[in-house]
């Protein structure tokens, strides 16, 4: 009887001890767990929470050329300065995926990219309403964002459409229902300096620019200065068309041609307000230069007239 009672007291202090090493190794492992696990952020930012996942961009009648179409990504975690203006630090790795050049046009890989990105937070994104407004859309967003609020309709209505059609003239188009993603004579859009013209008589200073390079986009945004620029709906590949106006001129285009607002840039790409659908959107430098490049880099800012910075190569 003795023998048996201290038998089965040895097996239940074994148990205990046995009971003992689960619940150790039980808790080591949650609490590894909880090292390892990334934490969950939240965000009450805007434009953080209306880009929780990714957004495609969306062609305009392009016409089939959709197939390597780039795809437009959410905007990453960010913290926000006085004045709107997102500071996003880069790290060492992204530092090194991009090189930009900061002294010519040609963007070669050679200089080091600059090591913080922007976002330009409060520049509005309106959304088009009709097919082919979407450099009025454009146009209306950049002045909003100075302090001037004109509507769309109204810088329509001080550019007004060209007959012969070209569109450095004015609005090129029967009508701007017209079907998007068009070539002359079936429909097309407006180009620089008309919406120029047209704000600088409704007293808003503007300039327009060809042939800018990628540094120079990054120092106006630097700047706190959008940048409107012609491109092709969803930044898709195209090729250059020409057609010759009514009155002998000849002008070039591009099938999808469409504005956007550049509000923002990182070592991987730009933000733009696409007014196609009132999104901010995210582009790898390579889509966005080479669509920008299809009408020689074409670009309208508001400037102040006193100001010989903002026309730096």
């Amino acid at each position: 009887m003795r023998e048996s009672r201290r038998y089965f007291l040895i097996r239940r202090h074994e148990l205990h001890l046995l009971f003992a090493r689960v619940l150790f190794s039980c808790g080591f492992a949650l609490a590894l767990g909880g090292c390892l696990r990334p934490p969950l952020v939240n965000t009450t930012h805007p434009v953080l929470a209306q880009n929780t996942e990714a957004t495609e961009s969306q062609p305009q009648g392009t016409g089939g050329m959709a197939e390597s179409e780039p795809q437009a990504t959410p905007i990453a975690e960010s913290s926000v300065t006085s004045g709107g203006m997102i500071v996003i630090p880069a790290t060492e790795q992204e530092q090194t995926q991009v090189r930009l050049d900061d002294d010519s046009n040609d963007d070669s890989l050679e200089n080091a990219f600059p090591p913080d990105s922007v976002l330009l937070d409060k520049v509005p994104v309106g959304k088009q309403t009709r097919p082919l407004n979407c450099e009025f859309q454009s146009a209306s967003d950049l002045v909003w964002y100075y302090g001037y609020p004109y509507a769309w309709d109204e810088i329509f209505a001080q550019v007004g459409p060209d007959p012969n059609g070209n569109p450095h003239v004015g609005f090129v188009g029967d009508s701007l229902d017209d079907p998007p993603g068009g070539i002359y004579p079936h429909g097309y859009g407006v180009y620089a300096e008309p919406i120029a013209k047209g704000l600088q008589e409704l007293g808003i200073y503007t300039e327009v620019y060809y042939g800018k390079s990628a540094a120079w986009l990054r120092e106006q945004l630097a700047a706190g200065h959008p940048v409107m620029v012609w491109a092709t709906a969803g930044m898709i590949p195209g090729r250059a068309e020409y057609w010759t106006t009514q009155d002998g001129q000849r002008v070039k285009g591009v099938r999808g041609e469409h504005t956007y607002l550049v509000i923002g840039y990182d070592d991987a790409g730009v933000w733009v307000g696409d007014p196609w659908d009132g999104q901010r959107k995210h582009y790898p430098w390579q889509a966005f230069l080479s669509s920008w490049d299809i009408l020689n880099r074409m670009s309208l800012m508001v400037v102040d007239p006193s100001s010989t910075a903002i026309d730096s190569p």
